[in-house]
């Protein structure tokens, strides 16, 4: 029934309020004509104020806790959720007026000219109530016991708020108690305006002295401020610097309340830290990986940055719109339709309707859910609504597009197509910041990456040489687990002159490598030669499936191919056994430049093998163009010709 229980709702209380309280009490209004249907009026009047105060401040403690997705997930101005809250119950309270109103003209004519005057009444409440609100939401994040409080009293303030007997038939001792409550003024006024038709006061009342005390301030959940002390520059799209955030991390929930009432004084807390000391700089244009371990600290710079968490210390400046997809639905109401939470989260981005309106095509398309796109969110599969959350960020035209992960949840279709408009927005000047697991991914749109392990930054650099850095520290923690600690995962020597990259055990070595051609590291081919390659290796006798394996990567380090050759060594002499390998493969591949990457493994198998050394784009070398055409780095020998022909239509040959 949807809006009608609006006015139905207060249209049963009038009711039940009439028979309860005039017919089973038998009660009547000591200043009034002593009739029931007046009672039941004076009392609902009485209560239409209350109940906006009562409403707001009961929903108040839970309502940050209660919309945790616009908290940690999306830039959203928390002040807002207050008003929502109380525009809500301000239309609720027009609905009632309404009955009231109603009700007043059946059985005593039209309400007096005074009732033009409730919004002035109103008014003062609102702002009390607005102020109560904002309160208790910020004591909702850290007391959970607030709620249950609120509740309490909330239920004594509606007995002593002069709702169910004016103030002169209070007792007179006990009168100074009535008047301290700031609720009893605004309910008198509320019935003089409404039944009486008498002009509200304007001088202060006893409890005018609490309305000052209460300010709309928003001091917990923390606010975004600019950064101070940094250099202006339009080139920089984003910059941090000695960017820091601490978790107080408590025991118990009344370690919690024991930290506040200490003031400072005793620490009942433990600190930790997720991150510690990060300055860095993204320049306008640039596409910027994180990559590290769960738990690093990737997804908190992330938030940082977008502004949803406040920091510990350090400051951040950013220039331009920032869009940020952090998580499956970020930022999404899911009682919302997918048409409503597109038109919300424009808004949260700065963009006015006008520009929703223009964009909107474009976001359907591309999220392409048909008619879905008008039923709630909550109704949407996983893949449904990452499509719809990924086609309203990269469609809103942003200056600044973070990335965390989001990319995982989808078919390879929407995949393909949201790595498309990636390289679209970055090839347009967008800056990107990109957080991914996938290494592949990182080295194809990444122009620098910065590694984060435990909350700081560990290096900065080429995607090529942080990926393989970060591979390194993980096989390190891998064979230090499977062999409890007594094989370690460390840099070895790079084989060729340049720097490189080279890790590994102390379990064997990659003596030497070169082309056999030249004798070195570097040769260049036709399409179509032979590539030969010689390769010596030793290994302790105590290897049992000693591996090389050989990969072929594309400029950005991107494997096109290769293979695991099992090797043959020699009899063990002192410990040691050397093996030699002869490699060939024909230099079918598009001109270019390529990077070979040998790997000394123990086993056959990838996923199983123990890593024992590697040697990063040991071997270079570049194909020159032949007179085969063909499509990407591989000529796979595809070939075509004419079908045979057979009188009998529909049969294969």
């Amino acid at each position: 029934m949807g809006l009608l229980w609006s006015f139905l709702n207060p249209l049963f209380m009038l009711l039940v309020y009439t028979f309860v309280f005039s017919v089973m009490f038998k009660l009547r209004w000591p200043a009034g004509d002593g009739s029931r249907t007046e009672f039941a009026l004076l009392v609902f009047a009485g209560l239409l104020v209350f109940n906006v105060f009562a409403e707001c401040v009961g929903r108040a403690p839970g309502l940050i806790i209660a919309n945790a997705n616009y908290v940690k997930k999306v830039v959203f101005p928390l002040e807002i959720l207050p008003w929502v809250v109380l525009g809500a119950v301000l239309f609720h309270t027009l609905a009632s007026l309404v009955i009231w109103l109603v009700f007043h003209l059946v059985f005593f004519g039209w309400p007096p000219l005074t009732s033009v005057l409730l919004p002035l009444v109103l008014l003062p409440l609102a702002l009390f109530t607005l102020g109560v609100t904002w309160l208790l939401a910020a004591l909702g994040v850290y007391l959970r016991d607030v709620g249950q409080v609120v509740g309490v009293l909330t239920t004594a303030l509606m007995f002593v708020s002069a709702i169910f007997y004016p103030t002169s038939a209070f007792p007179p001792a006990y009168q100074g108690i009535l008047h301290l409550n700031p609720l009893t003024l605004m309910v008198e006024q509320a019935r003089d305006v409404l039944f009486w038709g008498v002009v509200p006061d304007p001088s202060p009342g006893p409890a005018a002295c609490w309305w000052p005390g209460v300010s709309p301030g928003w001091g917990s959940a923390g606010s975004r401020k600019p950064a101070k002390d940094l250099p202006m520059c339009s080139d920089i799209a984003v910059q941090t610097a000695h960017l820091s955030k601490s978790y107080h991390i408590y025991d118990t929930p009344r370690d919690r309340l024991w930290q506040l009432l200490s003031r400072g004084k005793k620490q009942f807390y433990r600190e930790f830290w997720a991150l510690r000391d990060v300055s860095l700089q993204l320049c306008k244009g640039e596409t910027v990986g994180i990559i590290g371990r769960n738990g690093s600290g990737k997804s908190t710079l992330l938030q940082l940055i977008c502004g949803t968490l406040s920091a510990t210390s350090g400051s951040i400046e950013s220039h331009g719109r920032v869009a940020a997809l952090l998580e499956l639905g970020s930022g999404f109401n899911h009682d919302f339709t997918g048409r409503e939470n597109v038109y919300m989260n424009g808004a949260v981005l700065g963009l006015s309707r006008a520009e929703i309106d223009a964009r909107f095509a474009q976001i359907t398309d591309f999220a392409n859910i048909g008619d879905f796109i008008d039923h709630p969110t909550k109704t949407y599969s996983s893949g449904m609504l990452v499509r719809l959350a990924f086609a309203v960020a990269v469609c809103v035209d942003p200056d600044i597009l973070i990335v965390d992960e989001a990319l995982a949840v989808g078919d390879a279709s929407f995949q393909f197509k949201c790595l498309n408009r990636l390289e679209a927005l970055t090839q347009q000047g967008t800056t990107l910041l990109f957080v991914s697991h996938d290494m592949g991914m990182v080295k194809r749109f990444c122009n620098r990456v910065i590694y984060l392990r435990e909350g700081q930054v560990r290096a900065s650099g080429s995607p090529e040489e942080m990926a393989e850095l970060y591979l390194l520290e993980m096989r390190d923690e891998q064979r230090r687990w499977a062999s409890g600690g007594a094989v370690a995962v460390a840099p070895k020597a790079f084989l060729a002159q340049q720097a490189g990259i080279a890790f590994g055990t102390d379990e064997g070595h990659i003596v030497a490598a070169c082309f056999t051609n030249t004798d070195g590291l570097y040769s260049s081919f036709v399409y179509g030669e032979t590539i030969h390659l010689c390769i010596e290796t030793r290994v302790r006798d105590s290897i049992e499936l000693p591996t090389l394996s050989v990969t072929i990567q594309e400029a950005r380090l991107l494997v096109i191919g290769g293979a695991n050759l099992p090797l043959h060594p020699e009899a063990a002499h002192d410990g040691w056994r050397k093996a030699t390998l002869n490699v060939r493969f024909p230099a079918n591949l598009a001109a270019g430049k390529y990077h070979i990457t040998l790997k000394l493994m123990n086993g056959h198998l990838e996923e199983t093998a123990q890593l024992i050394e590697k040697q990063v784009a040991l071997l270079a070398f570049d194909t020159l163009p032949g007179t085969r055409e063909f499509l990407g780095f591989v000529d796979l020998g595809i070939e075509a010709g004419p079908a045979p022909h057979t009188n009998e239509p529909g049969v294969r040959q």
